[in-house]
């Protein structure tokens, strides 16, 4: 099989689609959908990467078409992301359960392209129209020799574009920020998140934690709507109990979150429960605490359920605030990890110059399991919020 010139160029660039070695479960075999691609098992909680720059062509879901040992695999609907990579090269990568990348965007070689459902990752490339087997593109994809690399024998090398960018950001942190950083490198980096409700962009500062006066604050603009229900929806509320409501929601559910320092981070904001904004102003010395979500209709607070996905396992400090709900009552809080029991606690506001816990803001310390997710509930008002990975 030939070639064009460009095709090969392209061909040459391309690397595995994950950061670590990968064992090859199924190879190619021509036979259309099936087989057309490679089957590879990777490491647990191994993220899927771009094995090449590009152009997103399109993101789609299905039910696997290719073979895997994976049981709950087979009968799960996952994601794809197909490549434009020029030349006529394009490549799909399947089996996503999150995906951190849109129709049109462009990206580049390592660049995070999503979550896996399980430990398996599905691989197709093709020039033109015709399939081609990816560990023919170039000799980054040869399974090792497992004497010359031990214990790894017979998986395919990894793609160094990733690690190399981690380890490039380790370096520029501990130089922006300090040493204290470089334990990141190691261990699980700090994942701070900080969400302003209803802000105007303008909020910076510590709150209760931080790392420094210029940590970055996501901006959480709700729109009025009342949820219908609806047969036919876009997204749903599960209650604590297991019992599943269906609405209709006006805009977008769910919204990626930005880190502490401005990076894309895994986690998303998601919406699960009718939104009532009532945002306004009121005097407040932090820029946070001056708009809300929620209040009071009248002697009726306000109910806003959100849900934070996509977290990697481990404990967490999750600090909600509320520096308003004098009348008629304080702001009460519910907090569970996935469909678990939710934990109540009430927030009786003060106007002070420093956060005080149980006052303007309060705390919750969870143990979230890998794939699991953190709902919490404001019954009242819902100011700010900040999650650190412990």
């Amino acid at each position: 099989m030939s070639f064009s010139t460009d095709s090969l160029n392209v061909l040459a660039k391309l690397r595995p689609p994950f950061a670590r070695s990968a064992l090859l479960l199924y190879p190619f075999t021509p036979e259309g959908r099936v087989n057309s691609g490679i089957t590879v098992e990777t490491m647990q909680g191994e993220p899927a990467v771009a094995p090449g720059s590009g152009v997103v062509k399109k993101v789609f879901s299905q039910m696997p078409q290719w073979q895997t040992n994976s049981a709950e695999l087979r009968r799960t609907v996952v994601s794809h992301v197909q490549i434009d990579h020029g030349g006529t090269v394009s490549t799909v990568v399947g089996g996503l359960s999150t995906v951190n990348v849109r129709s049109g965007q462009n990206i580049y070689r390592g660049d995070l392209l999503g979550s896996l459902f399980t430990n398996q990752c599905f691989l197709s490339a093709s020039v033109g129209v015709k399939p081609i087997n990816p560990l023919t593109a170039n000799k980054h994809w040869l399974p090792q020799n497992g004497s010359v690399v031990v214990g790894q024998g017979g998986k395919i090398r990894y793609a160094p574009d990733r690690l190399f960018r981690e380890l490039s950001h380790g370096v520029s942190v501990v130089l922006h920020d300090g040493i204290q950083y470089f334990t990141s490198l190691i261990v699980p980096p700090r994942l701070l998140i900080n969400i302003a409700f209803n802000g105007d962009g303008s909020k910076a500062g510590l709150g209760a934690v931080g790392s420094g006066p210029d940590d970055f604050w996501n901006v959480y603009t709700p729109e009025d709507f009342l949820a219908v229900i609806s047969s036919t929806c876009s997204y749903y509320y599960a209650s604590y109990y297991g019992v599943e409501t269906f609405y209709s929601f006006s805009g977008t559910p769910a919204q990626y979150l930005n880190d502490y320092t401005n990076r894309r981070s895994p986690v998303f904001l998601d919406r699960v429960a009718p939104l009532f904004s009532a945002a306004s102003s009121a005097a407040s010395w932090d820029d946070m605490l001056k708009r809300w979500v929620g209040g009071y209709l009248g002697p009726v607070p306000y109910e806003n359920t959100f849900r934070l996905r996509n977290l990697p396992a481990g404990t967490y400090n999750l600090y909600l605030y509320a520096n308003q709900g004098a009348y008629p009552t304080a702001t009460t809080f519910y907090v569970g990890v996935n469909y678990g029991t939710p934990t109540a606690q009430s927030n009786s506001p003060i106007v002070t110059p420093v956060f005080v816990e149980g006052s303007n803001y309060v705390k919750y310390t969870l143990t979230v399991p890998s794939k699991g997710f953190i709902t919490f509930k404001a019954v009242g008002y819902l100011s700010g919020l900040q999650l650190e990975r412990t």
